[in-house]
């Protein structure tokens, strides 16, 4: 070969190596663009994404401080247990039977009027007082009053008449009150502690064992058969007073109160009267244990409160 066909493979060559120099460059140079490019919308995209999460994260953050406040506050809420409001300790009733002992109308308060009052003076204000006396009323109209069976009744009616032997009966040995639907009523004094007076007007043939059964049947009438006081009848003088004393004793037991003279030195029709039986009757109840003041009751609803509150 000739000088001349080498000097053109030489351009040819050298022409070559340029472009395949420059293809070389030009695809460095591309690649880094790109490079640049990619590494520009990376930046971009992370900065926008550090401003999302700086504008999303609080919000989040305290979504999910409320969410964590309100269980909280639900648990402690769920925890806690309110202070119970002791419940006012129910009022006990004491019921009273029997005679009024008022004949003539003179008398302004009655003994059970006085009772009550000597229980609100002495701070027992948890109980009250009703007055199912009933005036110038013999035993048979007194059981009836109180709900005890016709049966019953009728059968002391019985006996009576078999004892007189067809002599002439007083009227409250075999008749009962023809005004007794006026004054029977549906018993709300059921669960009280009853207190029975009566005797005085008859009905028990003057024999102190049988009005001690009728003072019995009045007593069967209540749904608790431990705590009662039975009252002495005023002194009658158709009976001698120390079988009757011991028949009610007999009987009742300690629940029996007599009306000595020790007790009552005032006529049993008048005021003063009255205030010494409701005396002897307070007293009677007391001596039993049947009181208990408000604020021991109260003391044993806020201790039983209390000890609810701890085992919870």
């Amino acid at each position: 070969m000739g000088k001349k066909g080498r000097f053109v493979l030489f351009v040819i060559s050298l022409l070559l190596t340029i472009g395949v120099a420059g293809y070389i460059g030009f695809r460095i140079v591309r690649v880094q663009q790109e490079a640049s490019t990619y590494r520009a919308s990376q930046a971009d995209a992370s900065a926008e994404a550090v401003k999302s999460d700086s504008s999303v994260a609080p919000a989040e953050s305290v979504r999910e401080s409320s969410v964590s406040s309100s269980s909280t506050g639900s648990s402690v809420v769920a925890k806690a247990t309110a202070t119970p409001t002791p419940t006012p300790a129910a009022k006990t009733m004491i019921s009273i039977r029997g005679d009024i002992l008022d004949e003539d109308g003179s008398t302004d308060t009655s003994y059970p009027d006085y009772l009550s009052q000597l229980l609100e003076k002495n701070g027992y204000t948890n109980y009250t007082v009703e007055n199912n006396t009933w005036d110038n009323s013999g035993t048979l109209s007194q059981m009836a009053l109180a709900g005890v069976s016709d049966n019953d009744i009728n059968t002391y009616i019985t006996a009576h008449q078999n004892n007189a032997n067809g002599a002439e009966l007083d009227a409250t040995e075999y008749i009962v009150r023809d005004d007794l639907s006026q004054y029977k009523k549906d018993r709300d004094d059921l669960d009280a502690i009853p207190v029975i007076c009566m005797g005085y007007y008859g009905g028990w043939n003057n024999d102190p064992n049988e009005l001690a059964e009728q003072i019995q049947k009045i007593l069967d009438t209540y749904t608790q058969k431990n705590d009662y006081v039975v009252v002495g009848m005023y002194p009658y003088n158709e009976v001698d007073t120390a079988s009757y004393d011991q028949a009610m004793t007999d009987a009742f037991g300690d629940h029996y109160l007599a009306l000595t003279s020790d007790i009552l030195d005032q006529p049993a029709f008048d005021d003063a009267g009255h205030q010494e039986i409701a005396q002897a009757i307070y007293d009677k109840l007391n001596s039993l244990g049947y009181l208990k003041s408000q604020t021991s009751a109260e003391s044993a609803d806020s201790n039983a409160v209390a000890s609810a509150s701890e085992a919870q």
